[in-house]
């Protein structure tokens, strides 16, 4: 059978969609790079926004537009929070089938299966899926990313992913040796370490994410490390330590999530720390990077319009994030999910907050867009590491993108940026 796969979402749902596309490959199927030539369609969920959702449910009803006969399988965190709102909503479409679990993909698939009715009853527990063997290739050309954690417990009051991936699981250490071994070999210059809690890896006593680099260095020298979004609280001396004796190994660049500056609005989320606690550990990471002469970009995550922000709660995040000087804030409206403790909380909708609340967005993109520029201009000044990611651009250490007319090299290469008058 030929399927073709649609993913929504963070670096996680990218490795298990071409897990599951290795899986099903080992079953017998082909992948088909276009709806019209396929047989299945596959699509990997996210639910972390109502927006995602949507656009989840809109990407179905393209696909029975689109896909002639195709089956239509929605798979990952909507089907797993919400399996029987889909199925009704798509009840009247045969061919869509909700399912919640590779084997259920599978299953779904055969040619004797028969659509069932609205389920009733407790859905299965989700329970971390990870490659049963190495992958070779990934999704993109150049950079691949590795799953080694999953699952969350933090059960921050907006987040809808403890409730979705709530098990706390980690990757034995030698699959993911063997793994990245399987993808350098095969030519990946940038390998992205991600999870739902990255800063969680724990797969043994004693053993954490920093053993776990430390190991990955001793491979071979013809690929760089980039670390996924890692919370402040778990971001290590040790992991510092490694990442500032060896930059060309381990990217300069830490995502680390914020979310809000006010101490209101923190204990009201559940974040494990305060303000201040951020912008110290902050200050001190930085610090230890420049003392050794290297230069390290943040970039952060912020939520606008969380229930019972105030103007000064607002002002308290945009203050805090000139003075960090993050190099991009990914800028997220406050989406209510359900079942989520914040769900429960008072939210404003009245006209004059909303006005209140576009203000706020627009004033923190005008922000990003400066700190984007001067960190823009900081890196053209340099000279960096890079990879080709196709097409003219190219990717270096600091996470600037970059368009060259002349061709890139494979591998790791040096790169100075065009000067820009």
């Amino acid at each position: 059978m030929k399927i073709h796969f649609y993913t929504f979402g963070c670096k996680v749902n990218q490795y298990d969609t071409q897990s599951l596309k290795d899986k099903l490959e080992a079953e017998g199927h082909t992948s088909s790079e276009t709806i019209a030539d396929a047989d299945a369609v596959i699509i990997n969920s996210c639910t972390v926004t109502a927006e995602a959702d949507r656009q989840c449910r809109q990407i179905v009803r393209r696909m029975l537009r689109e896909s002639g006969s195709a089956r239509i399988i929605i798979n990952g965190c909507y089907s797993r929070r919400a399996r029987e709102e889909l199925t009704e909503i798509f009840k009247d479409a045969p061919r869509v089938r909700v399912a919640s679990s590779s084997g259920e993909i599978l299953e779904m698939l055969r040619p004797q299966y028969k659509k069932p009715g609205v389920p009733s009853g407790d859905v299965k527990p989700y329970l971390p899926e990870f490659s049963a063997a190495p992958l070779k290739n990934f999704l993109e050309k150049s950079r691949a990313y590795v799953k080694i954690q999953d699952g969350c417990d933090q059960f921050c009051s907006y987040c809808i992913v403890p409730t979705v991936r709530p098990a706390l699981s980690s990757r034995p250490s030698r699959e993911v040796l063997a793994e990245i071994s399987s993808l350098t070999a095969n030519g990946y210059p940038e390998i992205v370490l991600c999870g739902v809690r990255l800063g969680r890896y724990a797969p043994a006593a004693g053993y954490t994410l920093e053993n776990l680099i430390a190991e990955l260095l001793s491979l071979r020298d013809d690929f760089r490390i980039r670390l996924s979004s890692i919370e402040i609280n778990e971001i290590t001396p040790g992991l510092i330590r490694l990442m500032k004796e060896k930059p060309l190994r381990i990217c300069p660049h830490l995502h680390i999530p914020l979310q809000s500056g006010s101490d209101a609005v923190l204990k009201k989320m559940n974040r494990p720390y305060t303000a201040a606690e951020y912008e110290n550990k902050i200050s001190s990471i930085k610090k230890e990077f420049s003392d050794a002469g290297v230069t390290l970009t943040i970039t952060t995550d912020v939520i606008v319009g969380f229930p019972s922000e105030s103007d000064e709660d607002f002002k308290s995040t945009r203050s805090l994030c000139e003075r960090v000087e993050f190099s991009k804030l990914h800028i997220f409206p406050y989406s209510e999910r359900p079942g989520t403790a914040a769900s429960k909380m008072t939210l404003r909708r009245d006209a004059a907050y909303l006005r209140a609340l576009d203000t706020r967005k627009k004033n923190l993109f005008e922000l990003t867009a400066r700190l984007e520029k001067t960190a823009r201009a900081a890196s053209e000044r340099e000279a960096h590491r890079a990879i080709a990611l196709g097409r003219g651009w190219v990717l270096t250490e600091d996470y600037q993108y970059y368009k060259t007319d002349t061709p890139a090299p494979d591998g790791i290469f040096d790169f100075e940026p065009p000067r820009i008058p």
